[in-house]
C-alpha cells in the first residue's frame, strides 16, 4: 500500500501520457479517413470529367465523318451531272463481216489498251485499210498518259489484266474524270465468270468483248457507239450513262 501511495504520481503521469497517446491516435485516424474520402470524390471527379471529354471528342468525330460523307456525295453528284451520255445505237441484222465492213468507221478513233503483242497485232492487221484511226496503249498506266493529252475517242478497247495498272482500275480513274465520260470502255477478257463481269460493271465498263475476239462482236461493239451520220435513220437509240447506269455488259 505504501508502495502505491509512493509511485501514485507516476501512476497519473503514465495514465495521463496514455490517454494523450490515445486521443492522438484516434484524430490521425479521423485524419486520414477525411483524406481518403477526399481523394476518392477527386478520382470520381476527374472520371467523370475524362468521360465527358471522352464523350465530346467520339461527337466531334462523328461530326467529322457525317461532314465527309456528305461533301463526298455531295462531289459524287457534282460529277455524275457533269457526266455527258454514251449514245449506243441498235445494230441491224447483218450478213458474215468481213474486214471491208469495217470501212463504214472510217475518221473514227479507237483507244486500244492490251499489253499483248499479238493481240495489238491482230487488231491493227483487221483495220488496216478501214481507216479507222487506232491509237495504241500497253497498259493501264499508257492510256492514262494518252488520255491526258488526247481524249477524242469514240471507245476504248481495255484488256482487263495488265501489268503495272491493270483494265479496272484504269477504268475507275477514267471514269472519275468527267472530260473521260462520254467515251464507252469495252473490256477485252477470256473470263466471263459471273464475279469478273460484276467486276467489270462496278468499274465503270460498259460492254464486254470475250478473248479471242470475233470479227462480229467486234463490229457490232464499235457499230454500237459509233455516233449516227444519218440523222434521219430509222435505227433506235439507247443513251447509256456511264458508271452508274450502265449494265449492259453481257458477254460477245
Amino acid at each position: 500500500m505504501n508502495l502505491i501511495v509512493a509511485y501514485q504520481n507516476e501512476l497519473l503521469a503514465l495514465t495521463a501520457t496514455l490517454i494523450v497517446i490515445f486521443i492522438s491516435l484516434a484524430m490521425k485516424r479521423k485524419i486520414t479517413n477525411l483524406s481518403t474520402h477526399k481523394s476518392t470524390e477527386e478520382v470520381v471527379k476527374a472520371e467523370r470529367t475524362r468521360a465527358t471529354i471522352e464523350e465530346i471528342v467520339l461527337q466531334q468525330e462523328e461530326k467529322i465523318e457525317e461532314d465527309f460523307k456528305v461533301a463526298k456525295e455531295k462531289a459524287a453528284k457534282k460529277i455524275q451531272t457533269q457526266q455527258k451520255v454514251i449514245k449506243k445505237r441498235e445494230v441491224p441484222l447483218h450478213t458474215k463481216i468481213t474486214r471491208d465492213d469495217f470501212k463504214k468507221f472510217s475518221g473514227q478513233r479507237i483507244l486500244l489498251v492490251e499489253d499483248n503483242i499479238i493481240n495489238q497485232k491482230v487488231i491493227l492487221g483487221l483495220w488496216a485499210r478501214s481507216g479507222i484511226d487506232v491509237v495504241v496503249a500497253n497498259d493501264g498506266v499508257e492510256a492514262l498518259e494518252i488520255l491526258e493529252k488526247d481524249n477524242n475517242f469514240i471507245l476504248i478497247l481495255m484488256d482487263a489484266h495488265m501489268p503495272r495498272m491493270d483494265g479496272f482500275e484504269a477504268t475507275r480513274k477514267i471514269r472519275k474524270n468527267p472530260a473521260l465520260n462520254h467515251i464507252a470502255v469495252v473490256a477485252l477478257s477470256g473470263d466471263t465468270t459471273a464475279d469478273s463481269i460484276k467486276k467489270m460493271t462496278e468499274s465503270g465498263m460498259n460492254e464486254h468483248l470475250e478473248k479471242p475476239l470475233r470479227m462480229d462482236a467486234l463490229y457490232d461493239i464499235i457499230y454500237a457507239y459509233t455516233p449516227d451520220k444519218n440523222r434521219n435513220s430509222s435505227l433506235k437509240h439507247t443513251d447509256i450513262y456511264s458508271i452508274e447506269n450502265s449494265g449492259n455488259l453481257k458477254p460477245q
